[in-house]
């Protein structure tokens, strides 16, 4: 693994350091490796959550707003005037 390719992964100069270092002793990487891997994936899939749930709550406020025939908001506010008082 070449330190720009982790860095690109997400993976900190700390994990790559640490993981040249096992290399640098004659083990194999593989094992620190595929364990840092597995954490940055699970760090990855769970900010797919939270920009999936984001984008939910947008397109929702976005489905949400009035029609293009939106009365001008009361000043001050987003929102027009409530016409029912």
């Amino acid at each position: 693994m070449r330190s720009h390719g982790a860095q690109r992964l997400g993976l900190t100069l700390t994990d790559i350091r640490d993981l040249l270092a096992v290399r640098d002793t004659g083990t194999c990487p593989c094992e620190p490796a595929e364990d840092l891997l597995r954490r940055r994936l699970a760090d990855v899939d769970a900010q797919i959550a939270r920009l999936t749930a984001l984008r939910t709550e947008m397109v929702n406020m976005i489905e949400r707003l009035p029609s293009a025939e939106c009365p001008p908001p009361n000043p001050g506010t987003w929102c027009p005037p409530d016409e029912r008082r």
